[in-house]
C-alpha cells in the first residue's frame, strides 16, 4: 500500500513538473515584434507604377508553435515619381503612403532549428496620397481602402530571441490599383 502511495505521489509530482515545463516553453517568446522597411509597388491601370518606401512594424502573439496572430502598422517614409499617359497627354505622378494597418493570421512551420517559413492572411487598410501634373496643372488626391491581404515569408534566427526576415505581401487589389511589397525586417521575441 505504501509503495502504491509513493508511486502515485511520484507520478503526480512528475506530471506537475512536466506541465510546468510545458507552460514555461509555451509562454517563452509568445509575444514578438518586428520592424522593417518595405519596398512598395503601387500599380494603377493606365498610369504606370510608383515605388514608395514604408516603415512597417508588426506585433504578434504565438497561439501555438504553428500559428500566430499579428497586428501591422506602416507609415510612408519615401515618395516616388513616375510618368504615365492620360489620353495621349504625358502625366507626372508622385505617390506616397500615409498609413497601412492590418490584422493577420500567420500559419508557420519551423525547418531545422533556425529557419521558419510562414504565410499571412488577413485584411489591410491603406491610405495613399498622390498628385498628378498634367500640362502644368497639378491635382492632388488622398484615397484609402481596405482589402484582403496575404503573403509569404521566411525568418532566420540570429540569436535565441532575435531574428531577421523577408516577406512578400499583397496589401490591396481593387479598382485597377494594386499594392505589393517586399519587406526586410528584424524581430525580437519577448
Amino acid at each position: 500500500m505504501k509503495l502504491i502511495a509513493i508511486a502515485a505521489a511520484s507520478a503526480m509530482l512528475l506530471a506537475a513538473g512536466a506541465a510546468q515545463a510545458q507552460m514555461a516553453r509555451g509562454t517563452s517568446g509568445a509575444v514578438y515584434g518586428e520592424l522593417g522597411y518595405t519596398w512598395l509597388k503601387i500599380q494603377e491601370s493606365g498610369f504606370g507604377s510608383n515605388k514608395p518606401g514604408v516603415l512597417r512594424g508588426i506585433v504578434g502573439f504565438n497561439v501555438n508553435p504553428y500559428l500566430a496572430l499579428e497586428g501591422m502598422a506602416g507609415f510612408g517614409v519615401r515618395k516616388d515619381n513616375s510618368t504615365g499617359n492620360f489620353n495621349g497627354v504625358p502625366v507626372n505622378i508622385e505617390s506616397d503612403v500615409r498609413h497601412m494597418f492590418g490584422l493577420y493570421v500567420k500559419p508557420k512551420i519551423v525547418v531545422g532549428s533556425a529557419f521558419e517559413l510562414f504565410g499571412r492572411l488577413g485584411v489591410a487598410d491603406t491610405r495613399l496620397r498622390s498628385s498628378a501634373n498634367v500640362a502644368g496643372f497639378t491635382a492632388s488626391d488622398s484615397s484609402s481602402g481596405s482589402d484582403v491581404s496575404y503573403g509569404v515569408g521566411a525568418n532566420f534566427n540570429i540569436a535565441p530571441t532575435a531574428y531577421v526576415g523577408v516577406d512578400y505581401m499583397r496589401y490591396y487589389n481593387k479598382n485597377d490599383v494594386k499594392l505589393d511589397g517586399v519587406t526586410a525586417s528584424v524581430g525580437l521575441r519577448f
